[in-house]
């Protein structure tokens, strides 16, 4: 994003007279710089594969642990959470 440049000018005033008008410093542009979905999509799958890559080392070495189990769980049967029914213990 670049900077705007310094703005100097002549302008006439509410009165109709003419007046010298300067802003002394560059400045960001006015709104800023909004996410696209391109980029969001970007930083989600990021988030996702950091997770995913913790979980397998914490299945690697500690396999009791539950991101260990979460692991074993996603990658023998994605879809058994779909299937699982609550057994009352």
């Amino acid at each position: 994003m670049r900077f705007t440049s310094i703005v100097t000018g002549i302008v006439k005033d509410s009165s109709g007279s003419s007046v010298w008008q300067e802003t002394s410093q560059l400045r960001l542009p006015k709104g800023g710089k909004k996410l696209t979905f391109k980029q969001n999509a970007l930083i989600l799958i990021g988030i996702g594969v950091c997770v995913f890559s913790y979980a397998q080392f914490q299945a690697e070495f500690n396999p009791d642990s539950w991101w260990g189990k979460q692991y074993r769980q996603v990658t023998t049967n994605p879809f058994g959470f779909l299937t699982e029914t609550k057994r009352s213990e």
